[in-house]
């Protein structure tokens, strides 16, 4: 181990690059060592990032790193069980915590690497991977951390080796009851649980451009608080990209989960999340599912060619979704099921397999200002006993596409009573496949709707509007005659 600052700078200088001025350009995530600071960097994609090195850093080497000679002996890992090497350099960092640098290469991981409060564990990029070996077939954790603060991982690569196992929960990187603490810039593939697990009162972190991809769920949030996941991307992971369990307060922003198995994002009995800027495609399930979740935002999202719905929310109430993109999926553009008090403003729901949006019995809410084109089904669909919602200034047009004259730009059906529809405006559209009404209100069971102000100037092939409810106020209405008092 180097005995002094100047040669632990010479050290890092082989296998990092070294000096005293930042090297431009540079690429996302490549670390430098300047020794006149003695201090490690990392470029985040627009600037040079001070990593907390503190006193000390100590280079731990791979059997087949390029020159593991760049590694004091007691720090060069043989191929083994290489866990306990990295555990023996973040012991010797002490209370005071530093760096340890992994160079490139691959580590067999056996037991957990057990990070420290104030220790950064880096790699070189996705040269630097830490392997389960063929057949280990036991729970392993391979980055572990317990009831620790401010460490970081970053860099690196965790190959948890699925297809060469066949038993034991394995996570990639995984907090319980961590702080203030980040991942930042890794590859966890193919672990037979999480990729990577924030568990347990682990508040405050940040998990941000990791690729997550082959795990059960890419990230997975359990009981946990206050944490922001921005910027990864969870691809092909069998359940979920991105799981939050009875977990508030989180931030999910410009991800890109695609192709996973179940859900893109899925929060389950999680209250006060904000999921903005997320690109939602291709998954077996939904975009973003919410069930059980109260007081959500859901933003900005893109949610394309998902198998059910582009965004879901089930018993999920006071809750905002707005300004999202719900393109081509199988079912819904916006479903909203069993839930109250909550606004569907701004959205664009197109080119859906059956509604543009779906309340399905909703009360109390607001679904105002999107733009519902081109759907199987109908634009806007309000039924099974959805009451006291309003549904005003929405541009809807050219739905019932699944047939042509079938289904309606706004229908309301199955006792859903004293909805307030007005200020939309419906067009039956131009193509082969035309909406049958504008405006439909399907059956008697239907109560006290109030349906005024629309613009339905040739809004269906059958006819503008059609009333079989009971105790509809229909007023002041543009229709394709002219205006109906």
């Amino acid at each position: 181990m180097p005995s002094t600052t100047q040669d632990l700078g010479l050290k890092i200088a082989c296998s990092i690059r070294a000096g005293t001025a930042f090297p431009y350009p540079a690429y996302k995530n490549c670390c430098f060592y300047r020794t006149d600071l003695n201090e490690l960097y990392m470029y985040d994609g627009a600037n040079w990032v001070q990593w907390r090195t503190r006193d000390y850093t100590i280079v731990v080497a791979a059997s087949n790193s390029l020159d593991p000679t760049l590694a004091d002996p007691a720090y060069r890992c043989d191929g083994t069980d290489d866990q306990a090497e990295i555990n023996n350099a973040i012991t010797s960092l002490g209370a005071t915590g530093g760096a340890v640098i992994l160079l490139d290469g691959t580590y067999g991981i056996t037991a957990s690497v057990k990070l420290a409060s104030k220790v950064t564990l880096m790699g070189q990029g996705a040269g630097t991977v830490l392997r389960v070996p063929n057949g280990h077939d036991a729970s392993l954790n391979v980055i572990s951390s317990s009831s620790i603060n401010h460490a970081l991982v970053a860099n690196l690569k965790i190959d948890g080796n699925k297809a060469n196992q066949t038993a034991g929960v394995m996570h990639g990187v995984y907090f319980d009851t961590v702080t203030y603490s980040k991942v930042v810039g890794c590859w966890v593939e193919d672990m037979w649980a999480a990729g990577i697990y924030v568990y347990n009162l682990s508040n405050h972190n940040t998990v941000t451009g990791n690729t997550c991809q082959g795990n059960d769920d890419g990230i997975l949030l359990n009981g946990s608080s206050h944490n922001t996941m921005t910027g990864n991307t969870c691809q092909g992971n069998d359940y979920n990209g991105i799981h939050s369990n009875s977990s508030s307060h989180n931030t999910m922003t410009g991800n890109t989960c695609q192709g996973n198995g179940y859900n893109s994002i899925y929060l389950e009995g999680s209250s006060h999340n904000t999921m903005t800027g997320n690109t939602c495609q291709g998954n077996g399930y939904h975009g973003i599912y919410l069930n059980s979740c109260d007081n959500n935002t859901v933003s900005g999202n893109t949610c394309t060619g998902n198998g059910w719905d582009g965004i879901s929310l089930d018993s999920s109430s006071n809750s905002t979704v707005s300004g999202n993109t719900c393109q081509g999926n199988e079912y819904h553009g916006i479903y909203l099921d069993l839930l109250s008090n909550s606004t569907v403003s701004g959205d664009t729901c197109t080119g859906n397999g059956q509604d543009g949006i779906c309340l399905d019995s909703s009360s109390n809410s607001t679904v105002s200002g999107n733009t519902c084109q081109g759907n199987g089904w109908a634009g806007i669909c309000v039924f099974w006993m959805s009451h006291n919602n309003t549904v005003t200034g929405n541009t809807i047009g050219g739905n019932s596409q699944s047939a042509n004259n079938t289904n309606d730009g706004i229908w309301v059906n199955t006792d859903s009573n004293y909805n307030n529809i007005q200020g939309n405006t419906v067009r039956r559209g131009v193509g082969a496949n035309k909406q049958r009404y504008g405006i439909r209100i399907n059956t008697a069971d239907c109560d006290g709707n109030l349906v005024i102000n629309n613009d339905l100037y040739q809004a269906g092939v059958t006819g503008d509007y059609s009333d079989a409810g009971t105790g509809t106020v229909y007023h002041n209405n543009r229709t394709t005659a002219g205006w109906v008092p």
